[in-house]
């Protein structure tokens, strides 16, 4: 059996929204199940920038 890595450069939206896409092929059969992720970012954490926007928005329409 082969075994592929997929290595994903950049831990933002993008990096992130294309690891947990290519999880939810591998546990739905559509890519190998021996395929090893790696996500590289110069960060070791993420922060989601959209939910901290949004307390804002909301006081300035309601």
């Amino acid at each position: 059996m082969r075994h592929f890595t997929c290595v994903v450069i950049g831990g933002g939206y993008a990096g992130i929204q294309a690891i947990q896409a290519m999880r939810k092929g591998i546990s739905e059969g559509a890519l190998p199940g021996g395929m090893k992720l790696i996500l590289i970012d110069k960060q070791p954490y993420h922060l989601r920038k959209v939910p901290l926007f949004q307390p804002a928005v909301q006081e300035q329409s309601g």
